[in-house]
């Protein structure tokens, strides 16, 4: 499975990438090597702040697309809401 993690408007910092990179590696049992899974990371101010850090997650398998969106106070909860759905 190849992972695309980025930022919108946004540096996405070397320890929110790999512990996305290490989450969505458990997927990787589910899932053959040629999905691929895209994570963009955002954070919006006119939200509260319990909800300004915004993870969307896109998988593409065989041609299907399966879509993903979760608002959190810290992008590692973000990451983790978006896996548990």
């Amino acid at each position: 499975m190849r992972t695309i993690v980025k930022g919108k408007n946004y540096e996405v910092p070397e320890g929110i990438r790999t512990y996305a990179e290490r989450k969505l590696g458990r997927l990787e049992r589910l899932l053959d090597d040629r999905t691929d899974a895209t994570v963009e990371l955002s954070v919006e101010q006119h939200r509260s702040a319990q909800d300004s850090h915004i993870v969307d997650v896109t998988l593409v398998i065989d041609g299907q697309t399966l879509r993903s969106s979760a608002a959190a106070p810290t992008h590692k909860a973000g990451i983790d809401v978006v896996l548990d759905k």
